[in-house]
């Protein structure tokens, strides 16, 4: 998956099937506290972001923002690093480079920064493609069949 953000241009591997499972362990808990702030970003607006919308925002955000709170350090900086591994950033040689190498960042970037890319590994590996909707669903079905 080839992105841009912050006017920089990263490409980023699926993570493995072991690395999708810890971190779908990680975030799973966080969903349904993330659907209000999610359905909050996503609505179609005909007015800019004001501050009001921001305060909300921020209130709506305060379930995950406990949980994550409550994550353990070592879980968190583990999900944070897995997602990271995954990722390159293009040079100024136009070539792609690790974003991380022997768990450092490569590039110095704040948490503002880190927050979108991280949030486009994590949709690239735990929300399913329609092909993977329907390989669960064939998967589901021999499970049923086999258990009758």
């Amino acid at each position: 998956m080839n992105f841009t953000s912050e006017g920089r241009d990263y490409s980023a591997r699926k993570l493995d099937a072991f690395g999708q499972f810890a971190i779908a362990r990680k975030i799973l808990p966080l969903l349904p506290a993330a659907a209000p702030v999610v359905a909050a970003l996503l609505e179609e607006r005909d007015a800019p972001f004001t501050p009001a919308d921001a305060a909300n925002l921020l209130a709506k955000s305060e379930p995950i923002a406990m949980a994550l709170a409550r994550m353990p350090d070592d879980d968190f900086n583990s999900m944070l690093r897995s997602c990271l591994s995954v990722v390159e950033f293009k040079g100024t040689d136009r070539q792609f480079h690790p974003l991380m190498s022997d768990g450092v960042l490569m590039l110095p970037l704040s948490i503002f920064e880190l927050i979108p890319i991280v949030a486009r590994v994590v949709t690239e590996n735990l929300f399913p493609t329609s092909a993977a909707v329907e390989k669960l669903r064939t998967a589901a079905r021999i499970f049923q069949e086999g258990t009758r």
